[in-house]
């Protein structure tokens, strides 16, 4: 069955998964009607996969950045090319469950298309032989997205790119994504809370691979580790402490601040303050946010 949905992959030398990949995507129950590939000038033989699968599937189009621009502007590059009002967006190197695509576009079209929305999903951790860990990405981060409101999102993401499908709307706003800012799923994540929509899917989509240099996430912390970890976050007084987080939140109220309510508008003015503050003033304030 064909529904007009695009996927937006971006590659650069994924040669070594990629097929696997894209093979999840073509035998989808819901096959997309494109595949926006842009290759963010690869020097291994991605391209010429890509090429090969494009002899044989009409639906795959192939784009190289002239230059070396990086994951965030290689995948706005990509969601700007799709034609479709359903865009998923793609990794290079993971499987997706066969119903991913109709999973969230079940879920997505539920949701107000007047809005700029998003569905996100958990995802199933797989290591570099493609073999299951056992292991949920959101239960070893210690994720809990029900529970996550905008002033938790500000602090850190748990929103994770490659399971995203947006709408329309969400393209649109793309087209006002800054380049410097922390990551692009990020900043989509941040407009679906401060001005659109989202729908969470509790359900893992996607064989997520977890490569050898990610070995730390393969298991849950324990409490000793996670002792440990916060001891070490209070105990560092380097001024930069959350200053990524404020100087993107600083960035994205410049663009939406009159579009937001009064509620969440208060809340960005609130954590830029942040900016003037110590390192373990905003320490304490991620406390508060996080666990009181």
């Amino acid at each position: 069955m064909n529904i007009d949905i695009s996927v937006a992959l971006a590659t650069y030398n994924g040669s070594k998964y990629l097929k696997k990949q894209l093979i999840s995507i073509l035998n989808q129950t819901i096959v997309p009607r494109e595949i926006i590939i842009v290759d963010d000038c690869s020097n291994d033989n991605t391209v010429e996969i890509i090429k090969e699968f494009q002899r044989r599937y009409s639906n795959i189009d192939l784009h190289i950045n002239e230059t070396n621009l990086g994951p965030i502007n290689t995948f706005k590059n990509a969601i700007l090319k799709c034609n479709y009002d359903f865009i998923s967006l793609c990794d290079q190197d993971d499987i997706w469950e066969l119903n991913k695509l109709q999973r969230c576009h079940e879920e997505l079209s539920c949701l107000n298309d007047v809005k700029p929305c998003i569905v996100f999903s958990d995802l199933k951790m797989i290591d570099d032989r493609g073999d299951c860990t056992g292991f949920s990405f959101w239960e070893v981060q210690g994720y809990k997205p029900s529970k996550v409101n905008l002033n938790q999102l500000l602090i850190g993401n748990v929103v994770t790119g490659c399971t995203i499908m947006m709408n329309g709307r969400m393209k649109e706003e793309i087209f006002k994504m800054p380049t410097d800012i922390i990551m692009h799923d990020y900043w989509i994540a941040l407009i679906a809370y401060s001005k659109g929509d989202f729908k969470i899917i509790n359900d893992k989509l996607i064989n997520y691979r977890i490569h050898q240099s990610s070995v730390t996430l393969k298991s849950k912390m324990s409490f000793d580790e996670r002792f440990q970890f916060f001891f070490k976050v209070f105990s560092d007084d380097k001024r930069e402490y959350l200053l990524e987080n404020i100087l993107q939140a600083e960035s994205f109220f410049n663009i939406y601040g009159l579009e937001m309510s009064n509620e969440n508008n208060k809340i960005y003015k609130n954590f830029i303050l942040l900016k003037n503050k110590s390192s373990l003033f905003r320490k304490f304030y991620v406390f508060c946010v996080k666990y009181l």
